[in-house]
Parts: C-alpha cells; sequence; structure tokens
C-alpha cells in the first residue's frame, strides 16, 4: 500500500491501516492531491492523531497478539525481534517492569493475552 505524502508516516503498513480502520467512525479514503490512504473522520480527510506513545503501544500490542496467536503465550526473550523488525521482547520486557504505568484498558488487553 503506498504511504501518503501528504502526512509521512500514515499509511505506510497495511497492519496500521486495519487498527484504523477499526477506529468506530473511521472510514479508510484516499487524499485527491496525495493519494495516498488517510483516516476520514468527522467529514474531514485527515490522518488519525495518535500520539507517539499510542502508536508505539498499539504497534507492541499488535505484535504481541500475533506472536501469542503462533505461540499461546507471550514467553519470549528480551532480545525477541518480531519478523517486522518490532523489539517485542524488549516491549513485553518494559511493560511488565512498568506495570504501574498501564492504563486498565491496557493492563485488561495485555491480559486478555495471559500477560
Amino acid at each position: 500500500m503506498d504511504q501518503c505524502t501528504r502526512h509521512p508516516g500514515g499509511g505506510k503498513l497495511q497492519a496500521d491501516l486495519r487498527e484504523v480502520a477499526a477506529i468506530p467512525g473511521c472510514q479508510l479514503t484516499v487524499h485527491a492531491a496525495a493519494a495516498g490512504p488517510v483516516c476520514r473522520t468527522d467529514g474531514h480527510d485527515r490522518p488519525p492523531h495518535l500520539s507517539p506513545h499510542e502508536r508505539r503501544w498499539r504497534e507492541g500490542l499488535a505484535a504481541a497478539t500475533r506472536y501469542y496467536a503462533v505461540y499461546g503465550d507471550l514467553a519470549c526473550t528480551n532480545a525477541y525481534v518480531h519478523p517486522d523488525g518490532f523489539r517485542l521482547g524488549m516491549w513485553l520486557a518494559n511493560k511488565r517492569r512498568r506495570s504501574d504505568w498501564l492504563s486498565p484498558e491496557q493492563r485488561k488487553a495485555l491480559d486478555d493475552l495471559n500477560m
């Protein structure tokens, strides 16, 4: 899938687009000027406005979900790197070490993966 030239980083991975499409009220559309995918909400074309922290959380949760689907647990080493390049082992270690920083929703999402 093409990367949106109007909003760098918005739409470079199909997995990201599936996550964006799962946001209630969001429809993926194409910028007329950029011919790249963006999120359309409230009648305006714009990329999803996620903080770097939220974007990283979603990337980590998606990688953890894929790992769990294959192996049935999240017992990877700290050095484990997901095939897409995401450092899942380190991400999980950080979440375990700083679990008191997680929101109730984040804690539930990881609990659903038996972490």
